[in-house]
């Protein structure tokens, strides 16, 4: 089996994302092998708060999320009689527009907040290792529209379209790196797209 290919396997969210911890955990374990303990230990850093989530959570949400298929455990170190087992990402879990609508609004709200406190832990870690400019075309970009309803949906299909495009432009690269061994480039990418608040006065 191509393992690159079988990473980038999208599964629906339903129950790998039924918690907003999931999908912080995914997010790291998709970028690098980690355990339990280290993601405990730079939980800060995620935009967590220092007394929750607590060890025996995540170590739970871990073991779910392997069962589930969505991380496969890859290696076990032993430190000091104790055995800390390492996990990585083995699937893009994604809502899809059905099991997004049918959340319940604070459930959106909080699933909304873990990944822009995700992106955004991700962004401050770019800066400070400078590798955020390091490459003239990087793209940072951020307008504000008036739309109508057909330019809202219309702008959002815009997005889903390159979303799924920048998709399989990874899936690519990773089959061509499976097959090269030549230097990775670790990237992210983000897009969003959401309602303003009323300006003010209006």
């Amino acid at each position: 089996m191509d393992r690159n290919r079988s990473l980038r396997e999208h599964r629906p969210a339903s129950a790998a994302l039924a918690n907003p911890l999931r999908i912080l955990i995914l997010a790291v374990a998709d970028e690098r092998d980690v355990s339990p303990k280290q993601f405990f230990l730079q939980r800060l850093a995620f935009g967590l708060e220092a007394s929750q989530p607590t060890f025996s959570t995540i170590s739970y949400h871990f073991r779910a999320l392997a069962e589930l298929g969505c991380l496969e455990p890859v290696k076990t170190v032993n430190r000091g009689g104790a055995i800390e087992h390492f996990y990585r990402g083995s699937a893009r879990a994604h809502f899809t527009d059905e099991e997004w609508v049918a959340l319940a609004g604070r459930e959106r709200r909080m699933i909304s907040r873990a990944r822009w406190r995700g992106l955004i832990a991700r962004a401050e870690s770019a800066m400070m290792s400078r590798s955020f400019d390091s490459r003239p075309d990087r793209h940072l970009t951020c307008d504000a529209l008036l739309l109508d309803e057909r330019g809202w949906k219309e702008t959002m299909g815009v997005l889903a379209d390159a979303h799924r495009d920048i998709a399989q432009l990874d899936d690519d690269a990773r089959d061509r790196l499976a097959v090269s061994g030549g230097l990775a480039v670790p990237a992210t990418v983000a897009m969003l797209g959401f309602e303003s608040p009323p300006m003010p006065g209006a």
